[in-house]
């Protein structure tokens, strides 16, 4: 999938792979890693019945990769709008029968079952619950990032460095494909859930567009590059502060303190996510735009 070529590239196969949030997800063998593989399937295939129900069936059991949807836009260059509009609305009838059924509580639109609370954390919340856990009242904390996060990713979109990797590109490519389905679903869910960190595995579907991002040498592409790079490395600290868990803390009087490795090392990689989720969501969102 991701075809390196480079010793870069190598390097970012290995780190990829070898990195603690996969080998976590691989070990667990967790669902996400179905609907991972299915995306990829969905992304290359062009038996486009097969896609549809791979998409209706990863959506069905978790919500959250009904914004892949947007392979719908893309599959086929050649596709009419009036059969783009029939194919939205029989998905959307779909999921509004399951609904009603109670297939999908409505709760679980705004839930992700378990929390991951100040472990192993995969979320725009992270830095405020570091801030709360210093004293600072979170609702404020959590208005102030959040502000900060769509602010900087509105002054990305509006401004020309994000414009220059949008030059001359062609949105049906696989690779296009890979990065729009995997952006959205970990854009979604970084902002709007407290995901364990092995959900981290929807960024291996934006490599190969952001190896070809590097390839045109713009400053935007090379820091988004050198930043996943970097992220990764630090994983290989970061899986460790967290575990086992019981050595992360010690009980005063009933009140968890925490270690300062630990709390350090949830603060740089929350950090770290923050930063390279404003540059890739503005280059999703504007994609989608486009």
């Amino acid at each position: 999938l991701l075809n390196p070529k480079k010793k870069s590239d190598y390097l970012i196969v290995i780190l990829t792979i070898l990195n603690s949030t996969s080998l976590v997800l691989i070990e667990r063998l967790n669902f996400d890693i179905i609907i991972f593989l299915a995306l990829i399937i969905i992304a290359l295939n062009r038996i486009y019945i097969l896609n549809w129900f791979l998409f209706f069936y990863c959506f069905s059991i978790k919500l959250f990769p009904i914004v892949s949807g947007i392979f719908l836009l893309l599959e086929n260059k050649k596709r009419s709008t009036k059969f783009l509009l029939l194919l939205i609305i029989f998905f959307g009838i779909i999921t509004a029968y399951f609904l009603y059924i109670g297939y999908f509580p409505i709760s679980d639109f705004t839930r992700s079952g378990a929390k991951s609370g100040y472990w192993h954390l995969f979320s725009l919340n992270t830095l405020p619950k570091i801030f709360k856990y210093y004293g600072v009242n979170y609702i404020f904390s959590l208005a102030l990032i959040y502000s900060l996060f769509f602010y900087l990713i509105y002054k990305l979109i509006n401004g020309n460095k994000i414009s220059e990797i949008f030059k001359n590109q062609d949105f049906f490519s696989n690779n296009w494909k890979l990065f729009l389905i995997g952006g959205n679903i970990l854009l979604v869910c970084f902002v709007f859930y407290s995901n364990p960190s092995h959900r981290e595995v929807y960024l291996i579907l934006l490599v190969p567009q952001l190896l070809y991002f590097k390839s045109q040498e713009t400053k935007i592409a090379n820091l988004i590059f050198y930043l996943l790079i970097f992220r990764y490395l630090f994983l290989f600290a970061y899986g460790p502060a967290n575990v086992p868990i019981e050595s992360t803390y010690y009980l005063v009087d009933g009140k968890r303190i925490f270690s300062n490795i630990f709390l350090l090392a949830t603060f740089v990689k929350g950090l770290f996510d923050f930063t390279f989720f404003v540059l890739i969501g503005a280059i999703v969102l504007k994609a989608n735009f486009l």
